[in-house]
């Protein structure tokens, strides 16, 4: 795990990065670290929502350039024929729930995969999940 406290508001970033892709890291945990460690709400949304679609950027680009090299174990499991379902389903609507834990993260690269354009994406996942961290830190901030 990356240590919040050791690399701060970058740390956060690459958490959050790495949470946006198939590794299953809790990104409200950098996120709460990273405000328990006395950095500005802003701050800490800032660096965990560029981080994190930034991350979702970089699955939609595997999905998008690496149909190939996705192995077919990932393609095969139970969250991913999920996400392909809602993808067939809704199409580019899907990704409304892009922000969702386990089940966004392969919408992202399925995306890729169906060639939804970018700018959707862009869209429809960066403002999800900017909007889930300003939630998420205002939450702690009520709690705390």
């Amino acid at each position: 795990m990356i240590d919040v406290a050791k690399y701060g508001l970058w740390g956060i970033f690459a958490f959050c990065f790495l949470g946006a892709t198939l590794l299953p890291l809790p990104t409200e945990v950098a996120v709460y670290k990273g405000l328990a460690l006395g950095f500005s709400p802003f701050s800490v949304w800032l660096f965990a929502s560029i981080g994190n679609c930034l991350g979702a950027s970089t699955s939609y680009a595997l999905g998008y350039w690496g149909e190939q090299r996705i192995p077919k174990k990932q393609r095969n499991g139970k969250i991913w024929q999920k996400a392909e379902s809602w993808m067939l389903k809704y199409g580019k609507w899907a990704l409304f729930f892009s922000w969702l834990p386990y089940i966004g993260d392969p919408l992202c690269i399925i995306a890729g995969l169906f060639k939804i354009p970018f700018s959707i994406f862009t869209l429809f996942v960066w403002g999800t999940r900017t909007i889930r961290f300003a939630l998420i830190i205002w939450l702690i901030e009520m709690i705390r």
